[in-house]
């Protein structure tokens, strides 16, 4: 049986996927793996991710191998932060 949020802090993605709201905490927590475009796209839209960067991964034969990296813009960050102090428990 799913747990019931909170109502007193939104969630940044609710109303959106399961995939989006997936990408969005890999994000939000710092992994770094490979999302769809689509997914990516969304979530850029909506400004709840932003494009920081680009990290090497290697070269071959062709060029530098590159990936693009994203994060969480810091005040959807904060209220990501704040669903989760009223939403998440410690588990142990």
């Amino acid at each position: 049986m799913a747990k019931p949020y909170s109502q007193q802090t939104k969630h940044p993605c609710s109303g959106l996927s399961d995939v989006s709201f997936e990408t969005f905490e890999a994000i939000a927590v710092g992994q770094r793996r490979p999302f769809h475009p689509k997914t990516i796209a969304n979530l850029q839209r909506r400004g709840l991710i932003v494009k920081c960067g680009e990290r090497q991964l290697g070269r071959d034969v062709l060029g530098i191998i590159t990936v693009p990296v994203y994060e969480v813009p810091l005040a959807v960050h904060m209220q990501w932060c704040e669903w989760c102090s009223e939403n998440v428990t410690d588990p142990s």
